[in-house]
């Protein structure tokens, strides 16, 4: 299990940049609309994580073999890395309504 984490923080490092851009995106989403457009800040994160796929597939392909060599599927992967991507995003989102009820 040990040696899944470090390979999955591994896969995970070229998806951050894109994934924290479409986070920042979600957040300005809720910060323009208010807080009533919550699933639209879902689907605007869902969508980077389509375009991370992308990205990954199509930049560094030959990475995948890394890692199917090494015995893990890359769904196993890539549902890790998005999971923990999206619960950074819950939390991200809970402080930005902390903030905006301190603020207000």
């Amino acid at each position: 299990m040990r040696n899944f984490r470090i390979l999955l923080f591994q896969f995970y490092k070229p998806l951050f940049f894109w994934n924290l851009l479409f986070s920042v995106a979600g957040i300005a989403d809720l910060w323009i609309n208010g807080f009533g457009q919550l699933v639209g800040s879902f689907i605007v994160k869902f969508v980077g994580y389509a375009a991370s796929v992308g990205f990954q597939y199509y930049f560094s392909p030959q990475v995948y073999y890394y890692y199917h060599n090494a015995g893990y599927r890359l769904k196993n992967l890539y549902a890790g890395a998005f999971a923990l991507d999206f619960f950074m995003y819950l939390l991200y989102v809970f402080l930005f309504y902390i903030i905006s009820f301190i603020g207000c």
